[in-house]
């Protein structure tokens, strides 16, 4: 009995190493596990995003400086691609789109480069109709008004241009000691 717990513990370890080593070696966000700078070629901002209906999922990458990114699904609202966040406020990307507006989309292997500007703090009956079209799309029940989750953040993409809005928080003054305590803190920990 004690050569199995051996064994056991030593294959538990060494599961975890793999596993601890994927993790911190990753880029694209996998399922809900956040990932860092996307991988794909990077291609410039399309002029019609049409194609984008043909997928329930896109990567988002934001923060430049230090690469985040998520795995979301977007919508198109009058041609243009806007991506919400469910429960906006408690998320950590939507955060940082407010801190600096330059993102980077992926859908398939594609990379465009974009700015995300908020629209919503409540888009629950914006994303509605987008959002039965996707869920019939894939062949799925469509949600009604009250399934969806309380505020739903939207953003709007839109082509980086030479005076994309981008405010960087940076120094201790407009941050504050705390402020920039808890972006050390994240960064350690990949967050």
């Amino acid at each position: 009995m004690h050569k199995w717990s051996k064994r056991l513990a030593v294959g538990f370890l060494v599961v975890s190493l793999v596993l601890a080593a994927s993790y911190a070696a990753r880029r694209d966000p996998i399922f809900i596990i956040p990932g860092k700078q996307l991988t794909g070629e990077e291609q410039a901002y399309p002029s019609d995003w049409e194609f984008s209906r043909q997928h329930n999922f896109v990567n988002v990458e934001v923060r430049p400086d230090d690469p985040y990114s998520v795995t979301t699904t977007a919508f198109l609202l009058d041609g243009d691609l806007h991506i919400p966040a469910m429960q906006g406020s408690t998320k950590q990307w939507p955060q940082y789109v407010l801190v600096d507006s330059r993102v980077r989309i992926k859908i398939d292997d594609v990379i465009y480069p974009a700015n995300a500007t908020l629209v919503s703090q409540d888009a629950g009956n914006l994303v509605l109709g987008a959002a039965t079209e996707k869920f019939l799309a894939a062949g799925r029940q469509a949600p009604a008004l009250e399934d969806l989750p309380e505020e739903i953040w939207l953003f709007k993409i839109s082509a980086r241009g030479s005076t994309a809005p981008h405010q960087s928080i940076q120094s201790a003054e407009e941050y504050g000691f705390l402020g920039n305590l808890w972006r050390s803190m994240f960064r350690i920990i990949g967050q």
